[in-house]
C-alpha cells in the first residue's frame, strides 16, 4: 500500500490496485518528554495496543451511526491489521475536540494551572 498522509496517530494509505483508502491506527501517543498529552502537537511515545483499541472504539461508534442511518466515511475495519477502510473524500481543515475538562494545549493557552472544569 502507498502512504498518502503521515499523521501523529494515524496514517492514510491507498491500495493502488483497487483504489481503496484505509486509515492505519498507530500505537503512537501525543505528548512531550515522556508525558502523554492528548492536546500536544508532537508524538511523545507509544503504547502497545493503543491503535487497535482506538480502532475498536471507532468501529463501535461508526457502526452505531450506520445503524441509525447517519452517513459517514466508514466502510469497515480489520482490527488485527489496525486498518479502517474509508471512503475517499476531501477533509475540511477543521478539528473538534470535546471534553468535560480542559486538557493539553487548551490549559496552556487559557489557564495558568492544569486541568479545570469548563
Amino acid at each position: 500500500m502507498k502512504k498518502l498522509y503521515h499523521g501523529k496517530t494515524k496514517d492514510v494509505l491507498t491500495d493502488e490496485s483497487t483504489g481503496s483508502v484505509y486509515l492505519l491506527f498507530k500505537d503512537d501517543a501525543t505528548g512531550e518528554n515522556g508525558v502523554f498529552d492528548p492536546g500536544s502537537n508532537t508524538v511523545g511515545g507509544s503504547v502497545d495496543g493503543k491503535g487497535k483499541i482506538g480502532l475498536k472504539i471507532s468501529k463501535y461508534f461508526f457502526e452505531l451511526m450506520a445503524a441509525n442511518n447517519i452517513p459517514t466515511h466508514y466502510l469497515g475495519a480489520d482490527i488485527d491489521a489496525g486498518l479502517m477502510q474509508v471512503r475517499k473524500l476531501t477533509v475540511p481543515k477543521l478539528e473538534f475536540v470535546l471534553r468535560y475538562f480542559t486538557a493539553g494545549s487548551m490549559c496552556r493557552r487559557f489557564h495558568a494551572r492544569g486541568r479545570h472544569p469548563l
